[in-house]
């Protein structure tokens, strides 16, 4: 409810679209609403998944520029300092991410995803998991989650490990809502239409597969890091 409340104010104030239209220098206040509306954005489509309730942001109604200013400001909290002396912000990689949560929210777990013939569907489902594969090249080389966690993997990253393991938190854990969303929709797999077509039937299976080597993957990284995430106050994931 306060998500849903904080959004329509942020509306009211024109917080959703780019403030660079209406002006060429925004004030410090404009530029202020505008990354907190983003905020607000990505704490709503976090939320909408893992309650499974409608967001309380529309994507049709946002203006998703990501201002140069915005960039900069966002770099200035959640600035990482990689060893080429480059930064990478933790803000705009996030930010990414949870549009793509908003799409898998709508594709795969709104009502009306639920009236989809099965191949529309499926498609959703590699378009998703494309689009996260793409949104990895956000994340620098060295920082990148692998598909599958092995016992060799190291998550320690030095005094940068919060940030990343947050980050790939974040990935295993929407890898397997996107790919649980065929387990979902298991009673499909009894109409007619799967049940005459391997094919279709053999992507449901294969995507439950990825479902669950990702929440393994997802729950031996949180053995492995335990103190870690304790420390860092994320251990609730």
């Amino acid at each position: 409810m306060l998500i849903a409340i904080a959004a329509r104010k942020l509306y009211a104030v024109g917080a959703h679209v780019n403030p660079e239209n209406e002006s060429e220098s925004p004030t410090q206040t404009t530029k202020d609403m505008r990354r907190l509306f983003f905020v607000c954005y990505m704490m709503d489509k976090d939320l909408c998944l893992r309650t499974g309730k409608s967001p309380a942001i529309n994507d049709d109604e946002v203006d998703f520029t990501f201002n140069d200013f915005l960039l900069e400001e966002a770099q200035a909290s959640h600035k990482i300092l990689l060893d080429d002396g480059k930064t990478c912000s933790i803000f705009y990689i996030m930010a990414h991410l949870a549009n793509i949560k908003s799409e898998t929210y709508r594709n795969l777990y709104s009502l009306r995803s639920n009236n989809q013939p099965s191949s529309v569907f499926l498609k959703a489902v590699r378009e998703l998991d494309e689009r996260l594969q793409q949104w990895k090249n956000l994340i620098p080389s060295q920082f990148q989650p692998s598909s599958r966690i092995v016992k060799e993997t190291n998550f320690n990253f030095g005094s940068r490990t919060t940030p990343w393991l947050f980050i790939h938190v974040e990935y295993y854990h929407i890898i397997a809502v996107i790919h649980r969303a065929s387990a979902r929709n298991a009673g499909l797999q009894r109409t007619p239409e799967l049940q005459y077509n391997p094919s279709e039937r053999m992507a449901f299976n294969y995507s439950a597969d990825i479902c669950v080597e990702s929440s393994r993957s997802l729950m031996f990284m949180i053995q492995r890091s335990k103190a870690l995430f304790v420390d860092s106050k994320i251990f609730w994931y």
